[in-house]
């Protein structure tokens, strides 16, 4: 998958700083590409703050229909929704600029994938940095300087994890299943060719915009 600059924000300042406060300070000392930890309060800030933002990856009922659950059962893969009303896509021309996700554990390999077709599983792309280590519940990042949008078309927001079996997943709640595959190390020709269907989703959701705005 390619990924395509877009024209600078012409606004001022950077949205994502102004919507900091407990991580402000790790923010600035990140370097960009980085992913920083933040606190559930400065990702929902960051909703309002940043303009022109959509969700992908799950709306926020779905998310908070899967919760605590963690029972998926297989460990080490790329994982993705599939696209619909209740697991939306990464829209096209976007930018995707912080995530949210449950994870019953710690771990500190997890990175966040997309791809530029909501059709096909293959060509994912990692975006930013190996996420910093997670803290068992919901964990909130923001990406520092994010300098290409995923994509020309709308995709599918990913994640690879060596321990699945603690991401938040649950089936029967609306949504329209997952594909996955197992992989120690996803690359673009990777294809998520298993599927999983029951009305689940795993508990993944982004913020995303088409207006660089740091």
């Amino acid at each position: 998958m390619r990924l395509f600059r877009s024209p600078a924000f012409t606004g001022g300042g950077d949205k994502l700083a102004d919507s900091l406060t407990t991580s402000l300070s790790a923010y600035n000392s990140a370097s960009s590409g980085t992913w920083v930890k933040i606190t559930s309060s400065e990702y929902a800030t960051l909703q309002t703050k940043v303009s022109s933002t959509t969700i992908a990856g799950t709306t926020a009922d779905t998310y908070t229909a899967i919760g605590t659950s963690t029972n998926f059962t297989v460990g080490s893969l790329i994982f993705t929704n599939v696209v619909s009303a209740a697991t939306p896509a990464i829209p096209a021309n976007s930018y995707v600029y912080a995530i949210a996700f449950y994870f019953n554990g710690t771990n500190s390999s997890i990175s966040v994938y997309a791809n530029d077709s909501i059709s096909s599983y293959t060509n994912f792309t990692k975006i930013g940095s190996t996420l910093p280590t997670t803290t068992a519940g919901d964990n909130y990042y923001v990406l520092k300087g994010a300098s290409s949008v995923t994509a020309t078309a709308q995709g599918n927001l990913a994640m690879w994890s060596n321990e699945n079996v603690k991401h938040g997943f649950k089936q029967s709640i609306g949504a329209s299943g997952v594909r996955h595959t197992t992989t120690a190390s996803p690359t673009t020709s990777t294809s998520l060719s298993s599927s999983f269907t029951n009305s689940s989703a795993f508990s993944l959701q982004g913020l995303t915009t088409t207006s660089k705005q740091w």
